[in-house]
């Protein structure tokens, strides 16, 4: 496995290039060993979009993706940073919006955000939210 800050590259690339709805990490014994770290936040992000293809969203650069879309009465919203330096970026989010991983409501849209190297944020509203 990569180590620190590439411990993600093989999961970040797919990311990079278009919405992926599943991740595999081979390995009988070595499997994820060393990256739990990464992969924890990452993993905590990523299971909780909906199971369906978000398109891009403008706003992104070559290694920052936005995308989003609706899903089962819900609008969804992630940034991804795929490169190896931090980002900023400028979050659409509908009123309403609460951060998937950690629950907190969102005040203020757009939603400045730093993204470390190989970080995963998402959010999500219900339809409808004045």
């Amino acid at each position: 496995n990569p180590a620190g800050a590439n411990a993600l590259r093989h999961v970040l690339a797919p990311l990079r290039f278009g919405d992926v709805l599943g991740v595999s990490k081979g390995g009988f014994l070595v499997g994820t060993y060393g990256m739990e770290g990464r992969l924890a936040p990452f993993a905590l992000a990523f299971r909780a979009l909906p199971p369906a293809v978000l398109p891009d969203l403008p706003g992104g650069t070559e290694t920052v993706r936005l995308r989003g879309g609706e899903w089962n009465g819900r609008r969804y919203v992630y940034a991804v940073n795929a490169g190896s330096d931090p980002a900023d970026v400028s979050v659409p989010l509908p009123p309403g919006a609460a951060d998937l991983a950690t629950g907190e409501p969102v005040s203020v849209s757009p939603l400045p955000v730093r993204l470390a190297p190989g970080e995963l944020r998402a959010w999500s509203a219900p339809l409808g939210t004045l």
